[in-house]
């Protein structure tokens, strides 16, 4: 049985790809195409389908990429921060030193968080 891939026809970026499939699993299907197993079994992030042709990409590609991957992650970070998804750790962390900035005669410290903790938990 034959290995294709699926790629994005703007970027050419690789988006599936079936090991061993029946010709019929993928007959009719957008961008695919037919390659070698080795091929297959070699394929990175960093492989596009490029006029129809399976190519590892410049590293000028592979940089531009990164860069994006990047900034991606990074958005999606922001986002959890503003939905205060993030660890109880870090929400903690952040309170106790905006608390601190308010009240820098008086700071708060880890040791007063353990010791109420454990009084609140009876422990």
């Amino acid at each position: 049985m034959p290995d294709y891939l699926r790629y994005e026809p703007v970027t050419g970026r690789i988006v599936q790809k079936w090991i061993s499939a029946d010709p019929s699993r993928v007959e009719g299907l957008p961008n695919i195409l037919q390659v070698t197993r080795a091929e297959a079994e070699s394929i990175t992030k960093y492989h596009i389908v490029d006029n129809g042709v399976l190519r590892l990409m410049t590293q000028a590609e592979k940089d531009a990429l990164d860069l994006e991957e990047a900034n991606i992650q990074h958005q999606s970070l922001l986002d959890r921060i503003d939905k205060y998804n993030v660890s109880n750790l870090d929400l903690l962390t952040a309170l106790v030193k905006v608390i601190n900035k308010r009240i820098p005669n008086n700071p708060i410290t880890k040791q007063e968080f353990v010791t109420q903790l454990r009084a609140d938990l009876n422990v």
